[in-house]
C-alpha cells in the first residue's frame, strides 16, 4: 500500500508539475480577458476590473449600451509586455467602429502566487475608465444612453430629492423656476467611445434631446472638457399641457378684483394697483405658441395681442380696455410636473 500510494504521489507530481509551470496566467492572458470583454461590450467582465473613481457613477456600465454605442473599440493587437519584478504592462493597439485612427491602451497587472512548484499569475490592475461629466435638468428621472434606460447615479437623484423637498407647498412659480433651472451634475465612466445620452422623464410631456457624450481610453491626454449640458423639450402632450396652464393663467387672472391683479399679463393703466374692480377677457390671445428657454423651461407666447377690460367698482369710473401680449414661463419641477408663471419682463400690455 505504502508503494502504490508513493507512486501514486510521484505520478500526481509528475503530472502536476508541468501544468502549473506551462499553463501560467501570463500578464498577456490576463490583458486579452479584459480586451475581449472591451470588443464583445461585456459589462460584467469590466466591472470585475473597474478602478472605483470618486464620485463617478458606473450607471452605464449595461452590455446594450456598451454593444449600441455610436464608436467602441472592435478590435486589437498585443504590441508587447514590460515585465519589471513583480509587476508588467501590456501594450496594445486597438480599433474602432468607425475606421478611426488605432488608439492604444496599456493595461498594467501584477503577479500573484509565486512558489517553488508554482508559477506566477499574473492578475489585472484595476483600470479607471475615464469620467465624463454632464449636467442634468431637475426634472429629469432618469437617463437614456443610445436608447437604453438608466437610472440616475445616486448622488444626482439625492440632489432632486434633496429640491424637491426644499419647494414648499403652494410655493411662487418663480421660485420653483429659480430652483429648477440650476440643474444637477452627473459624472458617468464609461469605456472609450461615443454615446447619444439624454436626459428623460417618464411623465409623457417632456422628451430628451440627445447629445453625443465622448469618452477616450484609460491613460490618454486628453484636454479637459466641460460638463455636457442635456435639455429636454415638449412632446406634443406637453406642448397642450403648457397652452392650457397658460390659458388657466389668464382665466384665473381675468378673476381678479383690483386693477393690477400680481403675476398677471394685464393691467389698468393709469390706475392705483389696489383700485377695486372686475376683470373681462373680450379677446383671448390667439396662437399661443412655446419655445425653449432654457434647461427645463419653456416660454408660451401669442401670435397677436388678446383684449381685457377692466371696470372699477367706483360709480362714474369709465372702464379701460388693455391689450395684452402674454409671455407664460413653463418650467418643469423636481416632481416632474410643469408649473406656469407669468414672464413679467416679456409681457406686453397697452392701452386698447
Amino acid at each position: 500500500m505504502r508503494v502504490w500510494g508513493g507512486v501514486a504521489l510521484v505520478l500526481a507530481l509528475v503530472i502536476a508539475i508541468p501544468l502549473v509551470l506551462m499553463n501560467p496566467r501570463t500578464p498577456e492572458r490576463a490583458a486579452r480577458e479584459y480586451l475581449d470583454a472591451l470588443v464583445a461590450g461585456d459589462a460584467g467582465v469590466l466591472k470585475e476590473h473597474l478602478a472605483a473613481t470618486p464620485d463617478a457613477s458606473p450607471v452605464g456600465l449595461v452590455d446594450a449600451v456598451l454593444q449600441g454605442a455610436q464608436r467602441r473599440v472592435t478590435g486589437y493587437d498585443l504590441e508587447g509586455v514590460s515585465i519589471s519584478g513583480d509587476t508588467a504592462t501590456v501594450t496594445s493597439t486597438v480599433t474602432w467602429s468607425d475606421g478611426a485612427k488605432p488608439g492604444t491602451l496599456a493595461l498594467a497587472a501584477h503577479a500573484e502566487g509565486a512558489g517553488p512548484l508554482l508559477a506566477r499569475s499574473w492578475v489585472l490592475d484595476p483600470v479607471a475608465l475615464q469620467s465624463v461629466s454632464v449636467g442634468v435638468p431637475l426634472g429629469a428621472d432618469h437617463l437614456e444612453i443610445g436608447g437604453v434606460e438608466v437610472p440616475l447615479p445616486e448622488d444626482a437623484e439625492q440632489a432632486r430629492s434633496d429640491a424637491a423637498a426644499a419647494v414648499p407647498d403652494g410655493a411662487a412659480p418663480e421660485a420653483v423656476a429659480l430652483l429648477s433651472g440650476t440643474g444637477v451634475v452627473a459624472t458617468l465612466q464609461l469605456p472609450a467611445g461615443s454615446y447619444d445620452l439624454a436626459a428623460a422623464s417618464r411623465n409623457g410631456l417632456v422628451r430628451g434631446v440627445p447629445e453625443t457624450l465622448r469618452a477616450d481610453l484609460p491613460g490618454a491626454r486628453t484636454p479637459s472638457r466641460s460638463p455636457v449640458m442635456l435639455t429636454m423639450e415638449l412632446t406634443a402632450d406637453g406642448e397642450e399641457a403648457a397652452t392650457q396652464e397658460a390659458t388657466d393663467l389668464i382665466t384665473q387672472c381675468a378673476r381678479s378684483t383690483t386693477a393690477a391683479p400680481e403675476g398677471c399679463p394685464f393691467a389698468a393703466t393709469g390706475s392705483d394697483a389696489s383700485e377695486p374692480g372686475t376683470w373681462e377677457i373680450l379677446t383671448a390671445p390667439p396662437g399661443l405658441l412655446t419655445t425653449f428657454d432654457g434647461v427645463d423651461s419653456w416660454l408660451v407666447g401669442a401670435t397677436d395681442a388678446g383684449e381685457a377690460r377692466f371696470t372699477p367698482d367706483a360709480t362714474g369710473s369709465p372702464a379701460q380696455t388693455v391689450r395684452f401680449l402674454p409671455s407664460v414661463r413653463m418650467v418643469l419641477t423636481p416632481g416632474g410636473e410643469l408649473t406656469a408663471s407669468v414672464d413679467a419682463e416679456a409681457a406686453i400690455c397697452v392701452d386698447a
